[in-house]
């Protein structure tokens, strides 16, 4: 959690370890929000592609991540989403119908699968939500909430874009690129099957992370 890097960006390989990354930050941003004084208003989310797959991938997961102990009550389980007792809310979304998120504020969001969110849904929605969360460190007055955006690549769209201002095009953008191995929870025998017996080109996307153009 960088005070310079507002903006992080983590690309992976397939079954890196992205979801359990995903709730360590959740739960991460869950304690800084009551540590820095976050307002209330500003809210934690996790978003996926859709609902379903949100919900599907990190609602349960993200109950595990939160302690009992930091609950005001229970999960609303219609909602997907839990208050704290800071009074701070964590939600799951899906970026499918963005037009339908706005209105609240947002200190922290996680994306899942960035390369298949539609960008649309950050420029228009989350990116201006992030833009009035304020909160103090050590005495010292930030505005803006934080984003990690976090998948495997799928061509050279917005991942890749994001990816590049990550490394040195922003100053406030970090990013990271990691292959299936790094993660170690691929074996590499696995790897090494995979190789032999997919595609070039798919092989390289989906376990090295490597922006591949398909076209042609």
């Amino acid at each position: 959690w960088q005070k310079s890097a507002r903006f992080r960006d983590a690309v992976c390989g397939r079954r890196f370890g992205k979801t359990f990354l995903g709730k360590a930050e959740m739960r991460r941003a869950a304690r800084l929000a009551a540590q820095f004084g976050v307002s209330v208003e500003d809210e934690i989310w996790y978003a996926a592609p859709t609902f379903k797959q949100a919900k599907r991938v990190f609602w349960r997961r993200l109950k595990q991540a939160i302690p009992a102990s930091w609950r005001a009550s229970k999960p609303n389980e219609t909602e997907c989403s839990i208050t704290l007792q800071s009074g701070h809310i964590i939600r799951v979304v899906g970026l499918d119908c963005y037009d339908n998120l706005r209105g609240s504020g947002l200190f922290f969001v996680l994306i899942d699968e960035w390369a298949d969110c539609p960008y649309e849904a950050w420029e228009e929605v989350l990116r201006p939500m992030l833009s009035t969360c304020k909160f103090n460190v050590n005495g010292v007055q930030y505005v803006g909430g934080h984003s990690l955006r976090i998948g495997t690549p799928k061509g050279f769209n917005h991942c890749y874009d994001s990816y590049l201002d990550g490394q040195g095009k922003e100053h406030d953008h970090r990013s990271w690129l990691y292959t299936s191995l790094d993660g170690g929870n691929v074996p590499p025998e696995e790897i090494d099957t995979a190789r032999r017996k997919m595609d070039a080109r798919t092989f390289r996307q989906e376990y090295e992370a490597s922006f591949e153009n398909y076209q042609g």
